[in-house]
Order: structure tokens, then C-alpha cells, then sequence
């Protein structure tokens, strides 16, 4: 079993945003062991809206450890999203 369509939204602005983004995904992995609901780091993405920090996220559980890929476009519900919402 995955937890399949979760979702985490951040304002980013600093650097700070972004280790506290870190331990949001941190934390959902503790969650999802020790519920056994596992997220598979090959289908997690990370989009940016509005700002050009890289910060680089990773996974680290039973699987190891993963950087998580970046991109530019997601889909939701059908609804194609954009990193410049166009």
C-alpha cells in the first residue's frame, strides 16, 4: 500500500523555509513507516511557484536515501499546474 496523491504546500522565502519544508517531509516519513504507508521517492516531485531557490530535498527511510526530482509542471485532479501558473 502507498500513500498515493498527498500533498505539501510551503511558502518558501528563505533558506529557513526551506529546512522547515525538509522537516514537513521528514516528519510524513516517520508517519508513513511507522503506519506502514509507504511513499515511493521515484514519483515525488517538488515544484517551485514564484521563487529561484534550489534548495535540495531528499527522502531518507527503508528505501535510502533520495533526492527529490525537481519539476516544472504538475497535474491534479486533471488540472494542469505550471511553475509560472500559465
Amino acid at each position: 500500500m502507498f500513500a498515493d496523491d498527498t500533498e505539501v504546500w510551503k511558502t518558501v522565502e528563505s533558506d529557513s523555509d526551506c529546512a522547515n519544508l525538509q522537516m514537513d517531509i521528514d516528519a510524513l516519513l516517520q508517519w508513513s513507516e511507522q503506519w506502514l504507508l509507504y511513499f515511493n521517492p521515484e514519483k515525488c516531485k517538488v515544484m517551485s511557484l514564484g521563487h529561484s531557490l534550489q534548495y535540495k530535498y531528499i527522502m531518507t527511510g527503508a528505501h535510502g536515501t533520495t533526492e527529490i526530482a525537481r519539476t516544472s509542471i504538475g497535474k491534479d485532479l486533471g488540472v494542469h499546474i505550471t511553475d509560472n501558473l500559465k
